[in-house]
């Protein structure tokens, strides 16, 4: 119920835009563009702990293969993948984050009807690993407002689920893009260590 009304908020926002400022073909466009972002494939990766939500990878995500996140402070892709597997039973990698690192993700879609975030992750202390959010815009990243704090302990777990909603109705509605980077870093004097990271989209069965 609750992202049912998520989405009636997105569509309302989206529809009071294209009255106000007149609704061209390409502010059609981007109406139909929150609906969805093409190409992703979706599963149910936190089932196990009774999440039945459908969700796609971000993008390098597994921290599989060639890197393709920014890494800075130290931060690093290390052996050793987390215990559950989800994204697949031969992954073998994770990215471990020591204080005063970040990791900041490639430009990827997110429509405004995909605002939920969650991960497998850990930390040293138990806090918990903080993300900001940014858009790509004409004159390169434009930091959201609103950042998060995705909650982990100090063992291998599903973090808990982020929501983003208010960072995507901005990507759009001031930016008109949804074109999103997410950075991650630890708090404090925290090591942080996560895998597989998630992306929800809000629209649920």
């Amino acid at each position: 119920m609750k992202r049912l009304i998520g989405l009636v908020a997105v569509l309302a926002i989206a529809s009071a835009s294209a009255l106000t400022f007149g609704t061209t073909r390409s502010q059609a466009g981007l109406i139909t563009g929150l609906l969805s972002c093409p190409g992703v494939t979706y599963s149910h990766p936190f089932s196990a702990w009774g999440d039945s939500n459908s969700y796609f990878m971000a993008t390098g995500g597994s921290f599989e293969g060639a890197n393709s996140w920014s890494l800075s402070g130290g931060a690093q892709v290390v052996p050793g993948n987390e215990p559950f597997f989800l994204n697949s039973k031969s992954d073998s990698h994770s990215l471990l984050l020591p204080p005063g690192s970040s990791a900041t993700t490639p430009a990827m879609c997110l429509a405004a009807l995909s605002p939920h975030m969650r991960l497998v992750g850990k930390s040293s202390d138990g806090s918990a690993v903080h993300v900001d959010v940014y858009a790509t815009g004409v004159l390169g990243l434009v930091k959201l407002p609103v950042s998060a704090n995705i909650a982990v302990s100090n063992a291998w777990g599903p973090s808990g689920d982020v929501s983003l909603l208010l960072q995507n109705v901005l990507a759009v509605t001031n930016l008109g893009k949804t074109s999103i980077v997410f950075r991650f870093s630890p708090i404090g004097s925290s090591t942080a260590q996560i895998d597989d990271v998630y992306i929800d989209p809000v629209l649920q069965e």
